[in-house]
């Protein structure tokens, strides 16, 4: 005989558990979760699989009650499932997944990044050969402004994993951050060496290389992201702004448009109609660039940045 399938709990089908936990969670007593660790991981949607597993999967095969707090805590959003997990770590003080997963919802939390590093820090001394926990701690300081730390972190990340794509492109973020522009430009290679489809690796590149004025090398990096992801409207842009410093406005109008076409509402518009109207007024088209310029000012909500546009909307007609 083989092994006896458990089902689900409470004898739910598959297609039913997620619901059933992310709508009545009350209804899920921890004590009366004796077996959950057998199905859990099985039976979460792939989403809730995706977003689960790399923080608590070891948590999940657990029987007692903090894999139900584990679990809800995985298929809930922002506070609830800060809630859960602090009731998860509240019942096993020394699970790493648990903090690191609370330190992920604090991330994205406002106003909480400090206390993310607190849990990734955690996360560190609970389980210290993990290059995941520098990365996220590293991630934190960033958001914070605190790039040498955060450079520091991602440092030790590589030494723990040397093949960690992220940690690479993550330190070229804190070292563009930094201003060691250069830095960041290594950065961002060995992380498209390690992982030829990062599509913002050759997107962070580019601007890094934009920033020292090797235009050329900035397109190319642009190109390569459009077509690793052509639907992506802020490459087109930036590469349209690329195009215009090598006199190529042609190729910066055609840009322009497609990025005024992916979006064409916003500030992302605003700069995009801005770049064009410059670029035809380049190529002596003042009609089509006071067009753009009104479309910008239409579009801008920075009064700063509306008046500048006026001015120039001015100069074009004579005014």
């Amino acid at each position: 005989m083989g092994r006896r399938r458990v089902p689900p709990p409470s004898g739910l089908r598959a297609g039913r558990w997620n619901t059933s936990i992310e709508k009545t969670p009350a209804a899920w007593v921890p004590g009366k979760l004796t077996g959950i660790s057998r199905v859990s991981i099985r039976h979460l949607n792939p989403e809730n699989r995706s977003r689960c597993l790399p923080f608590a999967g070891k948590g999940l095969r657990s029987s007692g009650a903090e894999a139900f707090w584990l679990l809800l805590g995985c298929v809930k959003e922002g506070s609830e499932a800060i809630e859960a997990l602090d009731r998860a770590i509240q019942i096993r003080p020394h699970y790493a997944g648990a903090y690191r997963l609370r330190g992920k919802y604090l991330f994205r939390s406002k106003g909480a990044v400090s206390k993310s590093i607190r849990d990734f820090t955690k996360v560190i001394q609970l389980v210290p050969e993990f290059a995941g926990g520098y990365n996220d701690r590293g991630m934190a300081r960033r958001k914070e402004g605190d790039f040498r730390r955060a450079v520091r972190d991602f440092t030790k990340a590589i030494a723990l994993n040397p093949e960690y794509a992220a940690a690479y492109y993550n330190r070229g973020n804190a070292r563009s951050g930094k201003g060691d522009l250069e830095g960041a430009i290594e950065d961002y290679t060995k992380a498209i060496e390690l992982d030829p489809e990062h599509v913002f690796a050759y997107i962070n590149r580019g601007i890094a290389q934009r920033k020292l004025k090797n235009y050329r090398g900035a397109v190319g990096d642009y190109t390569k992201a459009i077509e690793l992801d052509p639907k992506y409207f802020a490459t087109y842009k930036n590469r349209g702004n690329a195009r215009f410093k090598m006199n190529d406005y042609r190729g910066a109008i055609k840009d322009f448009t497609k990025a005024i076409e992916l979006d064409p509402k916003g500030d992302s518009a605003c700069n995009a109609y801005w770049g064009r109207a410059l670029a035809h007024e380049k190529l002596g088209e003042s009609a089509k660039a006071a067009a753009d310029y009104r479309e910008a000012i239409r579009l801008c909500k920075e009064e700063r940045t509306r008046s500048k546009l006026e001015s120039l909307l001015g100069k074009t007609l004579g005014k």
